[in-house]
């Protein structure tokens, strides 16, 4: 995997919000990876300024905008777990 080729769909200050997001996308079938959650739990203030980021494969990055606008606007449950 290129993790470079990916494309970040959303940049969050907690790795708890990424970690949201990450389980949304999943729970539609969707691979994602967070970058910087771990770096957020160790030192708080510097994940914060940083922030946690999600990216996708950039072919499902639309596809992935739309599942998390949909999240925020109560449309789509967020995972409980």
């Amino acid at each position: 995997m290129d993790f470079e080729a990916l494309s970040t769909i959303a940049t969050f200050s907690t790795a708890v919000d990424a970690h949201l997001c990450r389980m949304a996308l999943e729970e539609a079938g969707m691979a994602c990876w967070l970058f910087n959650d771990s770096l957020a739990g160790v030192h708080v203030p510097l994940g914060m300024a940083i922030g946690v980021s999600v990216r996708v494969r950039p072919e499902n990055a639309e596809a992935a905008r739309e599942i998390l606008e949909a999240v925020r606007a109560g449309e789509m449950a967020a995972p409980e777990d």
